[in-house]
């Protein structure tokens, strides 16, 4: 996506290639760290590092841990902004979309 937005994108092309770069590469570093947390404390309680879905389920956190892990995973969504000029959520309304497009 760097490069399709690099080479093919609008006048602003190199500006919005870093941005989405910079987005991305902060939003999965956040997972991770949070991947590896989940992981690292299942490592505490049971003595083997594990990735395995239905055995991190069995987990067991505080809810202030809880917290920071829920608000860590989904700085992923951010990066993948869909809207137009007018969403005052887009961070600094630089998406190019036309008009109606979702």
């Amino acid at each position: 996506m760097y490069l399709i937005i690099g080479i093919w994108g609008g006048k602003d092309r190199i500006y919005a290639s870093l941005k989405f770069f910079l987005y991305t590469l902060v939003g999965s570093l956040l997972m991770f760290v949070a991947i590896v947390y989940v992981a690292t404390a299942y490592q505490q309680i049971a003595g083997v590092y594990s990735f395995d879905i239905r055995k991190l389920t069995e987990l067991v956190l505080d809810s202030e841990t809880q917290m920071y892990l829920f608000l860590a995973l989904p700085w992923r969504s951010p990066s993948k902004c869909r809207c137009s000029r007018s969403t005052p959520g887009c961070p600094m309304h630089t998406c190019r979309h036309p008009p109606g497009a979702r």
